[in-house]
């Protein structure tokens, strides 16, 4: 028949992606692509790989502090949205951000590879401090 197909072209929106942890993932973290198809791993300082914030996933225990993902698990990814991230340095209003590994985000001041970016920072803040950020992945 023309005009169809049994491919399907249209898979999710793409603001949330669920991915399998490689490896344990802290909710909150910054993620980036596994070793393996559909994985995610704890990203790593200035990674061109980081895809996101992991913002949900199965937890084997539901204790107040258990936010960790095991291995194996599923875990929610999103893409795109507003994120509460911890500030590694000084992060100011407007500036461009990066994966500065786990939860942490850099400013842009002094990084001009843009496949690196993670997003534009909403607030100011200081080192250790929460930064709302707009990712700019998905």
């Amino acid at each position: 028949m023309a005009g169809t197909s049994e491919k399907s072209y249209w898979e999710q929106d793409g603001m949330y992606l669920t991915q399998t942890a490689y490896g344990t993932v802290t909710l909150g973290d910054v993620v980036e692509l596994g070793t393996t198809e559909s994985t995610v791993v704890t990203g790593t300082s200035l990674s061109t790989q980081a895809i996101g914030v992991a913002i949900a996933g199965y937890r084997a225990s539901r204790t107040s502090t258990d936010n960790v993902v095991a291995s194996g698990g599923y875990v929610t990814v999103a893409t795109r949205g507003v994120v509460n991230l911890t500030a590694y340095g000084t992060v100011t209003r407007g500036q461009l951000v990066f994966a500065g590994g786990a939860s942490l985000v850099i400013s842009g001041t002094t990084v001009a590879d843009t496949t690196k970016v993670l997003g534009i920072a909403l607030t100011t803040a200081a080192s250790a401090a929460t930064v709302k950020v707009k990712l700019m992945r998905g």
